[in-house]
């Protein structure tokens, strides 16, 4: 988590589409290929299935990431 997560920041498209494709990883789900506002969905999938996850810290910071993403336009790491 301390590694990559810190390095994804920015407003651009390509950055939900990281973070996408990171919490599909990190959790076997398939976020990635759905459009729209997705941080709630994947909120809600965390919280359900977060027992499930290989690393379920680095998905929860996803998670929260995205849904600064989709509030502010842009995130980091850091907020």
């Amino acid at each position: 988590m301390q590694k990559v997560l810190p390095r994804i920041q920015g407003s651009s498209a390509i950055i939900k589409e990281i973070l996408l494709e990171l919490f599909d990883f990190f959790s076997g789900s398939s976020f990635s290929q759905e459009n729209g506002q997705l941080s709630n969905r994947v909120w809600n999938y965390y919280q359900a299935n977060q027992e499930s996850f290989k690393y379920p810290e680095s998905a929860e910071k996803i998670a929260y990431m995205l849904r600064r993403f989709e509030e502010d336009g842009f995130t980091s790491y850091w907020l």
